[in-house]
Parts: C-alpha cells; sequence; structure tokens
C-alpha cells in the first residue's frame, strides 16, 4: 500500500506522460505479480514439506501405541550401532508376561487397551530418559539407550519395571495378579558383537532367560 501510495504521488509531482505512466504502471504489476507467485510458490513447498512430514511420522508410528514400530526401529538401530560408543550401547527386548493369557481371559479388545496404557508408559518412560522404545511386534518392544553405561541402564531398567507393577494393570491370570514383564539385556560393550543383529539375538536370548526364571525379572546377556 505504502509503495502504491508513494508511486501516485511521485507520478502526480512529476507530471509523468502517458508513455512513462504505462511503463511504470507495468513495472508495478510485474512487482505483484512476482511477489504473489513468489508467496504462492513458497506456501505450497512448505505444505508440501508439513504433508511429508506426517506422512513420514505415520509411516513411523505404531498406530495402536503410538510409539516407533518396527520399521523406524530397524532404521534407527543401522544408524545408532557403529556411531554410539560400545560402553553406551545397551540393547533390550522387552515382554508383557503371560499377555496371551491376558487376551484370552479379557478379550482381545481389553487386550487391545492394556497395549494402549503400556505405550503411553512407555512413550513417558522414553522422554524422561531419552532413550528410545519402539514396538518390536504383538506384545514384544525394543528399547534403545546410546545415553548411559550398562550399570546405570540397570537401574533405569528397575525403574521401568517398577512402574509398570505400580500401574497395577489387572491380570489374575498372571502369578503376580497383574501385568509384569520380562527383559534381556544386551550391551555391545560387554558381548563385544560387531553388529546389530547378534546384538538383538543376545537380547533375545536373555529375555528367553528371564521368562524361564519365573518372569517379572530381567537377564543380562554375558556374551
Amino acid at each position: 500500500i505504502i509503495f502504491i501510495v508513494a508511486f501516485l504521488w511521485f507520478s502526480k509531482k512529476y507530471k509523468l506522460d502517458a508513455l512513462a505512466f504505462v511503463d511504470q504502471t507495468n513495472i508495478l504489476a510485474c512487482f505483484f505479480i512476482s511477489a504473489f507467485t513468489s508467496y504462492t510458490i513458497n506456501r505450497a513447498r512448505i505444505q508440501e514439506f508439513s504433508l511429508s512430514q506426517k506422512l513420514e511420522n505415520i509411516c513411523n508410528t505404531d498406530e495402536l501405541s503410538n510409539l516407533h514400530n518396527r520399521r523406524s526401529f530397524n532404521n534407527f538401530i543401522v544408524t545408532i550401532f557403529d556411531q554410539t560408543p560400545p560402553e553406551n550401547l545397551t540393547l533390550m527386548m522387552i515382554d508383557i508376561d503371560n499377555f496371551k493369557d491376558y487376551n484370552d481371559s479379557y478379550g482381545h479388545i481389553c487386550g487391545d487397551n492394556c497395549l494402549v496404557t503400556i505405550g503411553e508408559i512407555f512413550k513417558e518412560f522414553e522422554t524422561t530418559y531419552g532413550c528410545y522404545i519402539a514396538r518390536y511386534g504383538g506384545e514384544e518392544f525394543v528399547l534403545v539407550d546410546n545415553k548411559h553405561t550398562l550399570t546405570e541402564t540397570v537401574s533405569i531398567v528397575n525403574e521401568l519395571m517398577r512402574i509398570i507393577s505400580d500401574s497395577n494393570i489387572e491380570h489374575f491370570k498372571s502369578s503376580y495378579k497383574k501385568i509384569t514383564l520380562s527383559i534381556g539385556i544386551s550391551s555391545k560393550a560387554m558381548t563385544g558383537v560387531s553388529n546389530y543383529i547378534d546384538l538383538i539375538n543376545l537380547s533375545d536370548s536373555a529375555l528367553y532367560q528371564a521368562k524361564s526364571n519365573g518372569k517379572n525379572t530381567f537377564m543380562v546377556a554375558a556374551h
């Protein structure tokens, strides 16, 4: 608006002839067309980027638990494995104890609601401790910690198990009468593995041991 007013004032003050006025008008029109075109293109690019980000989030988020999904985890562990010092990389396989019995006893809708509740707890835990938690499949989750030593991570695991236990999610088919977790832990430094697949497999083996030891506990893979 200021530019238009200045232009009209300039034209009147210096009494531009018709040809000069047309030239000035064309310049002004080109300016506005250029500005509008630039604005439209930039707005379209921003909207496209925003849509792309939303689609990326959808593709990497588990619909039920709202945690990272298996696809996201696969990409994350490939990147983080080589970037993290061995003493700071720990991977945990987490399983909800007796979850099949839970579904059979309470029904699959209650089973889904339980996973939603667990997902909310895990999401808050992830933010608090700066770790990474994904739903691996079914009632199994994976936690990756790349900021703490194994000793520190064990303390974090104890805290996670306490939080779930204190949530008191009823499970009358469990010997503990509530939802509990079993966890298998593998440390890159302790196991000396050279690839992330072995790290996952060792965590899975440690999880099996935890299940065999009565559940509601964790085991650390030694090698």
